[in-house]
């Protein structure tokens, strides 16, 4: 169970990252427009550091929950092992 919760946690982070990223690259080139008044530049250079650091920390929790889906325990009926190379049928519980 832990593992969909961190598999869908990590789509969840990934799909965040990826809207941050999108509203960088607008605010980016907001702040290069040279039609732009310059309070609107100004605001759009700051978005663009904002969403620069949420892209960061959305790919950071993608990864933390990527790893920690790999990484699940399972326990099964001849004890604790990883997942790789047991078929479902052979666990027990999920931890």
């Amino acid at each position: 169970m832990k593992m969909v919760k961190n598999a869908a946690k990590y789509v969840s982070e990934s799909v965040k990252g990826s809207t941050s990223e999108t509203a960088k690259e607008a605010n980016k080139n907001i702040a290069k427009d040279s039609d732009a008044c310059i309070g609107t530049r100004a605001t759009a250079a700051k978005d663009v550091a904002i969403d620069k650091k949420d892209e960061f920390v959305q790919e950071v929790k993608a990864d933390t929950h990527n790893e920690a889906a790999k990484h699940q325990v399972f326990h099964f009926t001849d004890g604790p092992k990883t997942y790789e190379g047991y078929t479902s049928t052979n666990i027990v519980n999920i931890i």
